[in-house]
């Protein structure tokens, strides 16, 4: 009688347990779909039959490149439930996750070229119609001096000695930020870059904000 009781009362919050479930998975936009779909205007050089071949290989466990619009080699170097990592030629790549914003669904894109140091830009843009929302880079060189620097009036300083800001971005799709890795060590003298190293942030970090697009995290 006690056990009826209880599996009784423990049907409804199962139910809704199950129907939260299915709901969050239902509202995940498949990787591969967002891959295929992606416009030219975001994917200008891979074709929708060069995509489906690149993913094809990839489940393949082969490592075998496919030919770009401009002759160059693209392949696919990670693909999960929640994002794909490919490159677009020999020193480009681009990285997806399709994620929640407010109520809405998003797509993600970090887009990083390697030469002369790796520099990312990422991209936000809504789903299905892919409407870009916001888009940045890593920023001036004035806005990765720390404080303490800028208050000593070190900003001069450190843009003569870089010349230029390069960043590498990533993505965590669960917290929503995107960070930010200075690259710009590979750019410089090592001489040069140890000068103003003390008055550069080792990192700097956005999150996604529903209405806001990109903003940096306080």
């Amino acid at each position: 009688m006690i056990k009826r009781l209880l599996s009784e009362l423990c049907r409804p919050i199962a139910l809704l347990m199950m129907t939260t479930c299915m709901l969050h998975l239902s509202a995940q936009v498949p990787v591969e779909e967002v891959f295929i779909k992606a416009p030219v205007s975001v994917l200008p050089t891979i074709d929708t039959n060069t995509r489906l071949d690149m993913i094809d290989y990839f489940k393949g466990g082969m490592t075998t490149d496919s030919p770009t619009t401009l002759n160059g080699a693209a392949r696919v170097t990670a693909l999960d439930d929640r994002h794909i990592e490919f490159l677009t030629s020999d020193n480009g790549r681009i990285a997806m996750w399709p994620v929640k914003y407010g109520k809405d669904s998003v797509t993600v894109v970090v887009k990083t070229v390697d030469i002369p140091a790796s520099d990312s830009r990422v991209e936000l843009y809504g789903w299905p119609e892919w409407r870009l929302i916001d888009s940045g880079d890593c920023g001036v060189i004035a806005d990765w001096v720390i404080d303490p620097a800028r208050k000593e009036g070190r900003v001069e300083d450190v843009e003569n000695a870089l010349g230029f800001m390069t960043a590498t971005a990533s993505f965590d799709p669960a917290s929503g930020k995107i960070t930010y890795v200075p690259t710009v060590a590979g750019v410089i003298t090592e001489a040069e870059f140890e000068k103003v190293a003390p008055y550069v942030q080792k990192s700097r970090t956005f999150k996604l904000k529903p209405g806001k697009g990109i903003v940096p995290e306080k």
